[in-house]
């Protein structure tokens, strides 16, 4: 078996590091340090740019994360821990749809779907990564259990 990787695209996954630069714009700008504001704007662009998925290794031991990171051209630049895959670890793909409410309590159109990659490990149940796509929660969830 050959490692995977599962890319759930642009996530949003760095929103809130993306105010640092933001912040530092302002400061830079309210004492006019303009190599400051320089390196704020050059950085500005980079924690929207994060993404996350899941990466399976097949040797030299068999292993799964959940992470995020950048992909620059074919490369990545990832972080995340390391779950190693025991003999007798199950795993379950969960599906969750939360629907998104007005005021009043009524449903709207529109709602969440997403489906949560489960290893249930001496019966306690761990969630590994939460997938966008159904099919690739399927994907990462097969070869899984091919490696068990």
């Amino acid at each position: 078996m050959e490692d995977q990787t599962w890319d759930d695209g642009v996530q949003g996954a760095g929103l809130m590091l993306g105010l640092i630069p933001l912040v530092s714009v302002f400061v830079a700008l309210r004492y006019q340090e303009w190599w400051a504001l320089t390196f704020a704007l050059v950085l500005s662009p980079w924690p929207f740019l994060i993404r996350s998925g899941g990466q399976f290794q097949a040797s030299p031991v068999p292993r799964f994360r959940s992470f995020k990171g950048w992909k620059l051209g074919s490369r990545w630049v990832r972080w995340g821990t390391w779950h190693a895959i025991r003999t007798g670890d199950r795993f379950v793909l969960n599906h969750h749809k939360e629907s998104l409410m007005n005021r009043r309590g009524a449903p709207r159109a529109s709602g969440v779907e997403y489906w949560d990659l489960v290893c249930i490990r001496d019966d306690k149940h761990e969630v590994w990564h939460p997938f966008a796509s159904r099919k690739r929660g399927e994907a990462a969830t097969v070869a899984l259990i091919e490696a068990t």
